[in-house]
């Protein structure tokens, strides 16, 4: 767990539901109500891992986070990758297909762009060596309702083709790194 990693840390976390509020509290993340009672310049880091695409309005949302930022602060967004070769073969039965939960999906270029109009730097792009969406999408294609037995096995013997998707940008998820402007 991070905070095992970083003991130093004042972790942070937000999410709508119950669940989410008890698990933090389990784990000793201090759990924030609204958003908009956090003072601004206040976070060093903010981390939306698959939190975008489940926005409404993700606009306005980086809008309100960015000023919550400090000076140089970094935003990390992780997201589904339009542009993954899994989008592209398994159409409708993409796992990141995940209709009515996530309402946009971006490719790194607009999630790039979309940044850069908020006023962040990029600092990196990373794509995931996981083979596990496009795993997912073809148990979904044969309609199983759980994933098989072997599922670990066949990640492994996957991670080749999830280290290629990873070096051609098109894995199913992206990371992108952005530093707040001043």
């Amino acid at each position: 767990h991070i905070k095992d990693q970083y003991p130093k840390w004042k972790l942070y976390g937000y999410d709508r539901s119950l669940y989410a509020k008890n698990n933090l509290n389990k784990i000793n993340v201090n759990f924030i109500d609204y958003l908009e009672s956090i003072p601004d310049d206040f976070f060093d880091f903010i981390n939306l891992t698959s939190v975008i695409e489940h926005l409404i309005h993700p606009s306005e949302t980086i809008h309100l986070l960015r000023k919550k930022l400090k000076k140089d602060g970094m935003i990390i967004i992780k997201t589904p990758n339009w542009n993954s070769l899994g989008r592209v073969i398994f159409r409708k039965n993409w796992v990141h297909y995940d209709i009515p939960r996530h309402i946009y999906v971006f490719s790194s270029k607009n999630l790039k762009e979309f940044l850069i109009n908020k006023n962040f730097t990029i600092l990196k792009t990373l794509y995931s060596n996981n083979f596990s969406v496009e795993l997912k999408s073809i148990y979904r294609s044969m309609k199983l309702s759980k994933r098989p037995k072997i599922h670990s096995v066949l990640e492994i013997f996957f991670l080749p083709f999830g280290i290629i998707l990873n070096i051609t940008a098109l894995s199913s998820t992206v990371t992108i790194i952005g530093k707040k402007n001043v």
